[in-house]
């Protein structure tokens, strides 16, 4: 159990670091190619720090029961973004709210919600279903670089250090390894603690992996609030959400459809209400307030013990 314990937590610890600098790299490298730095933002990294996410949901396809693990994990981060990640960034640092991003990415996030959930809901991801969620994904981005073009999408505030193009390169890769590695030690560490205290895998992915991939989130979304940018703040975790419920799932359905054991229908209930209580909150005034970050934080403990 200890080892099972001290390989989640250095799974985590390598994730949250590799994953911060494999994003602030490529959007460096972005930066320096040429590529807009609204798409950047909103592209590099709203999707680029869910990559923890996609990471341990595919590697955790190969262990028993790893389905439920990978949807678990996708279905908890979604949650953890919302009202856990958001409601904590709100409580720091309220900021002004932007209807523009709620709207159009809002609405996408909801629609990636909706859909995933229809596909879960029967308790079995079939791979044609998987392969539409990867097709909606592209659709989504392309959406949202339509949009950052005609300048309603949030733009990057993170740079990474200067220095030669070839360095960057290197950190990106580097970062991708140890996230890999990390991915994977977290991976076989949940599947030994859920097996040792009784745990299904659903709950695992559900509660450990998923706060433990959202740290990347959390850092981002804090660092941008400290610089006032409430746009990136939103457009950061809409991203995020889209890449879990089209990207992740979506892999997972393909790479390994199956039944899943876990009935995750009352977590799809949760996680579309906190969607559809965020976007209320949003659309109620120009500001949101602390006390609604406490609202929307009020909702994370409601999840775990649904999960539970």
């Amino acid at each position: 159990m200890i080892i099972d314990i001290l390989l989640v937590l250095v799974g985590i610890a390598l994730v949250v670091v590799s994953a911060d600098r494999m994003v602030l790299s490529s959007a460096e490298l972005a930066n320096r190619w040429g590529v807009s730095p609204v798409i950047v933002g909103a592209v590099v990294i709203g999707f680029g720090s869910s990559l923890p996410e996609m990471m341990v949901s595919v590697l955790a396809l190969d262990q028993p029961n790893g389905l439920d693990l990978a949807v678990g994990n996708a279905i908890g981060s979604n949650i953890a973004n919302i009202s856990l990640i958001l409601a904590l960034s709100v409580i720091i640092f309220p900021f002004g709210g932007q209807r523009a991003v709620i709207k159009k990415e809002g609405t996408l996030m909801l629609v990636s919600f909706l859909v995933a959930s229809l596909f879960i809901w029967d308790g079995v991801l079939q791979t044609y279903e998987g392969a539409a969620l990867l097709l909606g994904l592209v659709v989504a981005g392309i959406a949202v670089v339509y949009w950052s073009k005609r300048g309603e999408t949030a733009a990057a505030v993170e740079e990474a250090a200067s220095g030669p193009t070839w360095r960057h390169v290197a950190i990106a890769l580097v970062s991708l390894g140890v996230l890999l590695a990390g991915a994977r030690a977290m991976v076989i560490g949940a599947e030994g603690i859920a097996l040792q205290i009784g745990m299904s895998e659903g709950v695992v992915g559900l509660t450990i992996l998923a706060l433990g991939t959202s740290l990347p989130e959390l850092g981002a979304v804090i660092a941008a609030g400290r610089r006032g940018r409430s746009d990136l703040v939103l457009g950061n975790i809409l991203g995020s959400n889209l890449f879990n419920s089209l990207g992740v799932l979506g892999a997972a359905g393909v790479l390994g459809s199956g039944s899943v054991v876990t009935d995750f229908r009352p977590d799809l209930v949760v996680m579309l209400c906190v969607a559809l209580l965020a976007g209320g909150i949003g659309w109620s005034g120009d500001r949101l307030r602390r006390a609604e970050g406490v609202l929307l934080l009020s909702a994370y403990p409601l999840a775990i013990i649904l999960a539970l």
